[in-house]
């Protein structure tokens, strides 16, 4: 059976914060040997990932681990964004396979080649990756999985602890680097997902693109687009008025088959201009006369409700890891998950353990869709479930 568990500390001194943190998944595990462990420890402990991972082998055996130095670590029902802290969750995945890479490319690759790719097995699950931003091309990265390995759907992000070139430290079993990214991809399965929650929500009406060049929109539903628009903030309420005016955002719908459209249906990005002489809107990347878009705000409330809901649909057997952005704050009680009572009375909330991040990686939709598969989002929140 699955089993799932989570330890954190905010002591200052490493092995005593790895001391706790592992102390709390041994009371759950009982002696039971994890198939996969994730750690996550904020810039006070960066000089001890080496210790980090050893304690963690010692004490706990997993089969795979992988680790990462990030600004804050989220954990046991609560978020260290300030201070010294670790967090690391441990599962045991029932016969599920669990591969482990350390990854590395140079500026010649298109970010397709890398190094420390498994030869085998690994062409479909789920793929947790921790990257570091001074050295590894996610983004490239991520576009080469979604036309080489479009079953393989990623969970991760930048790693954020450092400022500098090998600052940041990784985690790949009991190896460790200043460079690249790692990974464990985690064979497919019905209990394993991928999920985004941008912090962001719709605004006003949805308008299909009847005139478009590039990453420039001249009419939305027969009309100049920058009308659109502003027909769009004189129909809103005046809080979405207020977020409006703070930033735009444009949304494709990620399914046309769909009769209706709300928050989690859309590939979302910031709009990047407008032009007064011809009425057109810009934004970063291309779209498609034919697609249907819809104007959004960014609104983290609004992502925390969603992620809420999100995790509180698990139970005491399931289980999530958590990539937010840097300075999201997400409140303790979304990261404890609402509390869920059985006929007998008895309380449930799912595992949660995570990170906060400097760019995160995430799947929507299908690979093959052109707003699908992986990408960074700066914005969203990202998650790997298991069993909600």
């Amino acid at each position: 059976m699955t089993k799932f568990g989570v330890g954190i500390s905010e002591h200052p001194e490493a092995a005593v914060a790895a001391g706790e943190a592992l102390g709390q998944i041994s009371d759950r595990f009982e002696g039971e040997r994890p198939d996969l462990t994730v750690a996550f420890f904020t810039p006070q402990h960066l000089s001890q990932s080496r210790n980090i991972a050893n304690a963690i082998h010692e004490i706990l055996m997993p089969r795979a681990a992988i680790g990462a130095s990030v600004s804050g670590v989220i954990g046991g029902g609560q978020s260290i964004e300030a201070g010294p802290g670790i967090s690391i969750w441990a599962a045991k995945l029932d016969g599920v396979r669990v591969t482990t890479m350390l990854l590395d490319t140079s500026s010649s690759l298109d970010g397709g080649e890398v190094r420390g790719w498994p030869d085998h097995g690994c062409e479909a699950g789920t793929l947790i990756l921790l990257a570091d931003p001074f050295s590894f091309p996610l983004d490239r990265f991520l576009a080469s999985l979604n036309v080489n390995l479009p079953e393989v759907a990623v969970a991760g992000g930048f790693v954020s602890a450092g400022v500098a070139p090998e600052v940041n430290r990784l985690i790949a079993d009991l190896s460790t680097a200043g460079r690249g990214a790692v990974g464990v991809l985690v064979e497919a399965s019905p209990l394993i997902d991928t999920a985004v929650i941008e912090a962001s929500r719709p605004i006003g009406k949805a308008f299909t693109v009847t005139a478009a060049e590039a990453g420039t929109i001249f009419e939305l539903g027969g009309k100049p687009a920058l009308e659109r628009l502003e027909e769009t903030f004189n129909e809103i309420d005046v809080e979405s008025k207020r977020l409006m005016s703070a930033g735009m955002q444009l949304g494709t719908v990620l399914n046309e088959q769909q009769d209706e459209f709300g928050p989690g249906d859309f590939q979302v990005r910031d709009l990047a201009g407008a032009d007064e002489s011809d009425k057109s809107i810009t934004t970063g990347e291309v779209v498609e006369v034919g697609q249907t878009v819809q104007f959004h705000v960014r609104d983290p409330a609004a992502a925390q409700e969603k992620l809420s809901r999100t995790l509180s649909a698990g139970d005491d057997s399931a289980s999530a890891l958590v990539f937010a952005p840097m300075g999201a704050g997400i409140a303790d009680e979304v990261l404890a998950g609402d509390l869920h009572r059985s006929g007998g009375g008895a309380v449930y909330r799912p595992c949660i353990a995570g990170a906060y991040c400097a760019g995160q990686a995430g799947r929507i939709g299908n690979a093959t869709a052109p707003t699908g598969g992986n990408r960074l989002f700066p914005d969203a929140v990202t998650l790997a479930t298991f069993g909600i």
